[in-house]
């Protein structure tokens, strides 16, 4: 029986939207897509991995939760094992933004709907989403272990989906709303103030010993973020 999961993997699984299907990439021991399909969100899972271990350690979980026949493990590179509409939702997370860009260009109106953590080069990232015609319907950010990651649910854009489309991209034209993300500004994440605050203190170490452009820059953004919250 799997034990309580991390905060970050039950955030992930709280943003998704109820589906047929859902398929994990990078599945590391499948414990996304058994919570999924035991509690009713997913119908049915693919969970994917690049490595062979991995996925053994998915396969054993997943008969060990009784989940076989709704839990299928497929070996592969990013979304390579997943055909375009095979699955409603796509979950990728545990990854830098640019290699999860890379695993995402050409596919982002294949799936309905991708729920994503990268680790880093968010600001790259969100811009590679709303470029690519997707918008960014909900965003957070999580703490755990003095770690400090986002998840947020994209969606490619079409004619359904207008309304909603402006409603995010409205939130995301500014170099802070890039960096910290618009709707977590918007809806004043608790979390991302505890990260704001501690970049706040970081910076202000460093600006007293340097006068670093790049530095100055960034503790500025910081500012600007933290006058959402005011």
């Amino acid at each position: 029986m799997i034990q309580a999961l991390p905060k970050r993997l039950e955030t992930i699984i709280s943003m998704v939207p109820p589906s047929s299907v859902i398929a994990d990439i990078g599945c590391d021991h499948a414990y996304t897509s058994i919570a999924l399909v035991a509690r009713g969100i997913a119908s049915s899972a693919i969970a994917c991995d690049i490595n062979e271990g991995p996925l053994q350690s998915a396969q054993k979980n997943i008969r060990e939760e009784q989940l076989s026949q709704k839990i299928e493990t497929r070996l592969g590179d990013g979304l390579t094992p997943v055909s375009a509409g095979e699955a409603d939702t796509i979950i990728i997370a545990g990854m830098g933004g640019l290699l999860m860009q890379h695993i995402l260009t050409g596919r982002l109106h294949d799936f309905r709907h991708f729920i994503l953590s990268p680790q880093r080069d968010l600001p790259v990232f969100r811009r590679f989403l709303i470029e690519n015609d997707c918008f960014i319907q909900d965003e957070c950010m999580v703490e755990e272990d003095g770690k400090f990651y986002t998840v947020m649910h994209a969606c490619p854009a079409n004619d359904n989906t207008d309304e909603q489309r402006k409603k995010a991209d409205a939130l995301y034209q500014s170099e802070a709303e890039f960096t910290y993300g618009g709707w977590n500004l918007f809806k004043k994440d608790a979390v991302l103030l505890q990260f704001l605050q501690k970049e706040q203190a970081r910076y202000a170490a460093i600006l007293r010993k340097t006068s670093s452009p790049d530095i100055t820059h960034a503790n500025k953004l910081v500012q600007i973020a933290l006058e959402a919250y005011q």
